[in-house]
Parts: C-alpha cells; sequence; structure tokens
C-alpha cells in the first residue's frame, strides 16, 4: 500500500483533466490520506465548477483545503494536465513537483515546470504553463518514485539522469508509456529494491475528434 493516486474527468468542452498526486511518506500512513484525496479532488471541481476548471484554479483549491487538514510535515506532490483535442490542441498543465515528460516525433524529453507542493500554503499563487498538443504527443505524468528510482545499488544515479539516454534507446515505434515502465522495472531489479511508490499515466493525442455539442 502506499500514497500514490490517480483519476481523470471528461469536461463537456471536448478537453480531459488527468491528475497524479502522492502524498509523501511510505506504507499505511500514506495510503490512509490518500484514501480521503477522491473527495477533495471531487470537492474542488464542484468549487471551480462555476468559473473555471482550469488546473491552476482546481490546484489552488486543493492547496487551501490541503493546509487545514494535513498533519505538519506531510503534503501531496502533484500535477494536474488539462489536454484539449483537435488538430491544434492545448495541454495546460500545473504541477506541484511531480515529473513531466513528452513524446513527441520519437524524441523524448522533460518538462521543467515547478510548483510548491501541495498543502504547504494556502496563499500559493497557482500558475499554469501551456504545452501545443500535437497528434501522436505523448504526455507522461508520474510520481517521483518512478524518476527517483535508482539504477544502481549505490543510488547515486537514478531514472531522471537518464531521460535522454531513455529516449535514444526506446523502440521508435513503441509508446513513451512502456518505454518509462520498462526502465523502471531494470532499475528496480538493478538497484535491488524499489524506493518508493510509483505511478505512471500517459495521456496519447489520437488525432482530430469531433467536438461534443
Amino acid at each position: 500500500v502506499g500514497g500514490d493516486w490517480w483519476t481523470f474527468d471528461e469536461l463537456d468542452n471536448a478537453s480531459l483533466l488527468t491528475l497524479v498526486a502522492d502524498v509523501t511518506g511510505h506504507g499505511r500512513a500514506a495510503y490512509l490520506l490518500a484514501t480521503g484525496l477522491p473527495h477533495l479532488w471531487r470537492m474542488c471541481l464542484d468549487q471551480t465548477a462555476e468559473t473555471t476548471h482550469g488546473p491552476a484554479a482546481i490546484m489552488t483549491a486543493m492547496d487551501r483545503e490541503l493546509v487545514e487538514v494535513l498533519p505538519e510535515g506531510l503534503f501531496v506532490e502533484a500535477t494536474l494536465a488539462q489536454f484539449e483535442y483537435g488538430p491544434r490542441g492545448i495541454t495546460r498543465l500545473c504541477a506541484a513537483g511531480s515529473a513531466i515528460v513528452l513524446l513527441r516525433s520519437g524524441q523524448l524529453r522533460s518538462l521543467k515546470i515547478g510548483g510548491l507542493f501541495l498543502g504547504l500554503s494556502a496563499d500559493v499563487g497557482r500558475s499554469e504553463t501551456e504545452l501545443q498538443f500535437n497528434r501522436g504527443d505523448e504526455v507522461v505524468l508520474s510520481t517521483d518514485g518512478v524518476w527517483d528510482q535508482p539504477i544502481a545499488p549505490n543510488g547515486e544515479t537514478r531514472m531522471r539522469d537518464r531521460i535522454a539516454e531513455l529516449g535514444e534507446n526506446m523502440n521508435p515505434h513503441g509508446s513513451a508509456h512502456d518505454a518509462v515502465v520498462a526502465a523502471w522495472h531494470r532499475a528496480v531489479q538493478a538497484s535491488g529494491s524499489q524506493h518508493d511508490d510509483a505511478c505512471v499515466v500517459t495521456v496519447q493525442h489520437p488525432g482530430e475528434l469531433e467536438a461534443k455539442p
């Protein structure tokens, strides 16, 4: 058991909200805190429904609630993305510590999007980063248990240090999700142990879709 959790919601404007979250800590304590995230997610969606379902507004609402309930020293790492489908779609990203990786035209790269962890302060000014979401693009959202996984017993080198190398060695016809998951399994085996809970969620642009009426 652990503190990772993810969810998605399809909105009326033909866009998709996807959240990946990780409560700090390990084992049952993190798991018990994570069991409250589905209720928090739904509550914050409702709070922002009349204004905007944008990632920054939702994360700001989550901040306000988490500051009141999280025990001292605990926080939530998270990434929230809003994917708009279409020939020239846009992805709006709001991050609070988690890693984001983009596969485009066979090239894998890490997106540097900063942000304080959720639950540290109710006064954080959350912002969004816009990313063009093209046909065939894959965006990989994951918790730090993936990229902080050591790739050798000494723990000096971690998955996040080899993202570029991972892209160079992946199957040109393969998916980013399969490449990341396979690399993580190899790292766990090579290092001798799993460093942390791990969650990988991938969203791929399938091409032009009809918008809902």
